[in-house]
């Protein structure tokens, strides 16, 4: 349905759409409507399974609003199933090439039942690129559909400073009157969420001098003392982790001006490490016997939990939209996860040295490297979880990667004969 006019269009429109679900649901089918947000509310409520929302706006290629959610008027409570119901055309008219044709095409997310083709996914190119800002140390932890990173930096000084790498280079945040800084993660409109000082407090980024601050209150964190948003999807939903003298850690979900906690049942802890456009939330959750656990959370629940197999310990690091989700398992297993089929796919690894942090819609791996310069002692240390983070020395650089990266242990020599190692950066002061 293209836009029409509800108070002149929106009775017949409503006897058809009726008429068309009733069809399509005595064939056992799915139906679904293509539309505006605005007819959608209006007029299709309880007449089709799924809908399929047109809303551009003044989205680009460069700042996509790459979400399911917030596309206003239509509102969050309907077509909200965790199976999915929902896909948005978010840009028009994009000029793309597949095989070597040239065609313009409209971009969408899906969150619904959609005819896909059922080919087995392969990934082989294995590049890297290093990219060093601070003197000493630089961590990457997020990476957003443009290739843009978001980590921390550590000064000559010795001081610990935020970062967006953006194409045009990198840009220093640093929270007003803080002590240290550093970002946790970035969304496709460029919005960068982290954390300053210690007890850490959480902040939204939105531009210089443009800080919100993002910290679980009481009532919901009970005896909160840091607070730490680790991920920001394109809705401007803010997931994150807190603890408390007495909590080792919980996570929480900031949505619509309100936070919701996020604990797994019986957990000793719940770590919160990603969100995607379609809300779908994943991490870890420390058992009593010390093993971690993968999870997919949705709409106030624990949808699903995800072990990796033959692994001892599994924690999810993130998820894109495309429903792929980054993970590992062990001591030096890391893994995609596809939520829609099922499937493992096992990167290769070795006890080289560096960890992965996030991914994108485009398959791109960011993480940390780790390696010695000349001269140097190894040294180690441990991560808060059932999983031991990799041995990695003091200097440490942020990896931009194309698909997926094998970084040798002198970066000054990067080959493709190397492999991944380890799990989810550590990224709290």
């Amino acid at each position: 349905m293209e836009q029409y006019s509800s108070s002149q269009c929106g009775a017949a429109v409503q006897s058809f759409v009726s008429g068309w679900s009733a069809t399509i649901d005595n064939g056992a089918g799915q139906d679904g409507v293509y539309g505006s947000p605005s007819n959608a509310q209006n007029d299709w409520q309880g007449d089709t399974d799924n809908v399929w929302i047109a809303k551009t706006g003044t989205n680009s290629a460069s700042s996509p609003s790459v979400t399911i959610w917030g596309l206003s008027p239509l509102l969050d409570m309907y077509w909200n199933t965790y199976t999915g119901s929902r896909i948005h055309q978010y840009l028009g008219n994009q000029s793309v090439t597949w095989g070597g044709l040239n065609i313009t095409i409209d971009e969408d997310i899906e969150d619904a039942p959609i005819v896909a083709g059922s080919g087995v996914k392969t990934y082989s190119n294995f590049t890297v690129n290093g990219t060093f800002i601070g003197d000493d140390l630089t961590f990457n932890y997020g990476i957003n559909d443009e290739g843009n990173l978001a980590g921390a930096y550590v000064d000559s000084s010795g001081v610990e400073h935020g970062f967006e790498d953006t194409p045009s280079g990198p840009v220093t945040i640093d929270y007003p009157g803080a002590t240290e800084t550093v970002a946790t993660g970035l969304n496709n409109l460029g919005q960068v969420v982290g954390a300053y000082n210690t007890p850490e407090s959480g902040f939204l980024y939105t531009g210089p001098g443009q800080f919100t601050s993002v910290n679980c209150p009481a009532p919901v964190c009970p005896g909160i003392r840091d607070s730490y948003p680790t991920g920001i999807n394109d809705a401007g939903w803010i997931v994150g982790d807190w603890d408390a003298a007495n909590n080792p850690g919980s996570g929480f979900l900031y949505k619509g001006g309100q936070y919701q906690l996020i604990s797994h049942p019986g957990a000793v802890y719940t770590n919160v490490n990603g969100i995607n456009g379609d809300g779908h939330i994943v991490g870890e959750w420390l058992d009593g016997n010390g093993i971690g656990h993968g999870y997919i959370y949705y709409k106030g629940s624990f949808q699903k939990q995800i072990d990796a197999p033959g692994g001892t310990g599994t924690v999810l690091c993130g998820i894109n939209n495309n429903g792929q989700i980054l993970g590992a398992s062990g001591d030096t297993s890391v893994f995609l996860y596809d939520e829609n089929s099922g499937l493992f796919t096992t990167l290769p690894s070795s006890s080289e040295g560096y960890e992965v942090t996030s991914l994108n819609d485009l398959m791109q791996i960011a993480g940390i490297a780790f390696y010695a310069s000349p001269g140097q002692a190894s040294s180690s240390a441990s991560y808060l979880s059932s999983i031991p983070r990799a041995p990695f020395n003091p200097d440490r650089h942020h990896i931009r990667t194309t698909q997926f990266a094998k970084l040798p242990t002198d970066v000054q020599s990067m080959t493709t004969s190397t492999t991944f190692y380890s799990m989810c950066g550590d990224s709290h002061f």
